[in-house]
């Protein structure tokens, strides 16, 4: 039985057992359980370690993004994109930081450059 018997056999079905017999049999049949393919896709590898993160200055290697807050593995190198650094001006307003700004309020942050997007 396939997908499309599953539809009759619903729309005939009226409460007496035997219709639901039939639908029951579906569920079981091999036509049901072959309807979900197996993906083809690798599991993603998992970390011998347990991660260590330091908090970094990301800037982009073109200069045409804002330097973003994010985390890098001391042991691995992964990283985590957190945000963009951002500050309140004298109207109350979010401001988003530049990257001199960034440099001069985060001095002891490590700076790393590459291509994150």
């Amino acid at each position: 039985m396939g997908k499309s018997d599953f539809k009759r056999v619903g729309e005939q079905w009226n409460g007496n057992d035997n219709n639901r017999a039939a639908i029951d049999e579906f569920y079981t049949s091999e036509a049901a359980s072959t309807g979900k393919r197996k993906s083809k896709r690798k599991a993603a590898k998992k970390a011998d370690h347990k991660h260590i993160y330091e908090d970094v200055i990301f800037t982009f290697s073109n200069g045409k993004y804002l330097p973003c807050k994010g985390r890098r593995c001391t042991i691995c190198a992964k990283v985590e994109l957190i945000g963009f650094f951002h500050h309140r001006d004298e109207s109350g307003h979010t401001v988003l930081m530049n990257y001199n700004d960034v440099v001069a309020a985060y001095p002891d942050m490590p700076i790393v450059e590459g291509d994150w997007i």
